[in-house]
């Protein structure tokens, strides 16, 4: 694999990932939102396992603030690599000499870290709030 198919290869992956995640989002803002607005509709006085909907809103409400840390961990990360970026290029103009980067940068690797997590709450949150709502449907469809 060739070094342009491999850009176009990981711009395309890293394409589809943020795709995925804004579905995600949107599904889970959209269900929690739904779901807030017609309480009256999925609870009645004989509901049972309430909890499990207290659960599933917890849990999809996770989805976007998680979402919205890892937009501003990812601006970050675009703001540290523009600034090491622009470094370099006053360095050569210059004609200073350079120093390789040999291992993550302390300030990048705890975004990095940060935004690792963001995609760990956000999945599971989603995953989790899914899976609740879904039982509460199941456990009170006959009322």
């Amino acid at each position: 694999m060739n070094k342009d198919t491999s850009d176009e290869y990981l711009d395309s992956a890293g394409a589809k990932i943020d795709q995925a995640i804004d579905s995600i989002f949107k599904i889970a803002t959209g269900t929690l939102a739904v779901s807030i607005t017609f309480k009256g509709s999925l609870t009645s006085s004989e509901s049972s396992c309430l909890w499990l909907l207290a659960i599933a809103w917890v849990s999809l409400a996770l989805v976007p603030i998680s979402y919205v840390y890892l937009k501003l961990c990812e601006s970050q990360e675009d703001l540290f690599w523009w600034s090491k970026y622009m470094d370099l290029k006053r360095k050569i103009e210059r004609g200073e000499k350079l120093e390789m980067i040999t291992k993550t940068p302390v300030e990048l690797k705890r975004r990095i870290e940060a935004s690792q997590f963001c995609y760990k709450a956000l999945l599971g949150g989603f995953i989790l709030g899914v899976i609740t709502f879904l039982l509460f449907a199941l456990v009170n469809i006959k009322n």
